[in-house]
């Protein structure tokens, strides 16, 4: 992988986390106003965790399997950005296993 190749997916990992994000709050507050059933939100919810946790396993997978010698510690770099932004979208989508998140 080309240097800017593995620095454009490593630097698109808090992208992906940050609208995940949004995603999850949104429907959150959908289904506190009742704009959306609480099966569907959940069910969203739930899509795309597993898909915000294979962007980043695969975004970490292309880091950690490309680039040279000369490049591992830039690459190391990155692959713990990504980690971190798994560790954040975790941490965002944890809470809504244990919380109602409206008051009810």
């Amino acid at each position: 992988m080309s240097a800017r190749n593995w620095e454009r997916v490593a630097l698109l990992s808090p992208v992906v986390w940050s609208g995940y994000f949004l995603l999850v709050y949104a429907v959150s507050a959908l289904m506190c106003a009742e704009r959306l059933h609480g099966d569907v939100g959940k069910g969203i919810l739930a899509v795309a965790s597993v898909a915000t946790a294979g962007l980043l396993g695969v975004a970490g997978y292309r880091i950690w399997t490309g680039g040279e010698v000369t490049q591992r510690f830039a690459a190391g770099l990155g692959l713990l950005l990504v980690a971190v932004s798994l560790i954040a979208s975790v941490w965002t989508a944890l809470p809504l296993l244990f919380i109602s998140p409206c008051n009810e």
